[in-house]
């Protein structure tokens, strides 16, 4: 529970509003759904194939962002990255991925990439 709230502070949001249990603010409708439905399905992977150079270049550039402390860039990349990292964790099933969906998280925790919190 501690990475949802990390999540929706970076959102500058409440927890309910991330969960979809109260309206989220204007404008955020369409994020917050994207993001929701990332998170929940986390166990169930897309078909979508992952191209593992363009994913570490993303990657960069999000820890890149977060550094930045450019949280709106990070929240607005945030969904369609930490699907395609659940996805090559899935596929390939090795600890260093699934390392990657956590270093993800991370982005918004605070914590570095490697140890997330």
């Amino acid at each position: 529970m501690v990475i949802i709230r990390a999540i929706a502070t970076a959102f500058g949001i409440g927890l309910d509003e991330l969960l979809g249990e109260a309206p989220p603010p204007s404008g955020e409708e369409d994020r917050l759904r994207e993001l929701r439905g990332v998170m929940r399905r986390f166990d169930h992977p897309t078909e979508a194939p992952v191209q593992a150079d363009r994913l570490e270049r993303d990657l960069g550039d999000l820890f890149r962002l977060r550094g930045d402390a450019d949280l709106a860039a990070v929240t607005q990349r945030l969904p369609g990255l930490l699907q395609r990292v659940q996805d090559r964790a899935h596929g390939s099933g090795l600890p260093g991925d699934w390392a990657g969906v956590a270093d993800v998280y991370s982005t918004v925790t605070g914590s570095p990439p490697g140890i997330a919190g």
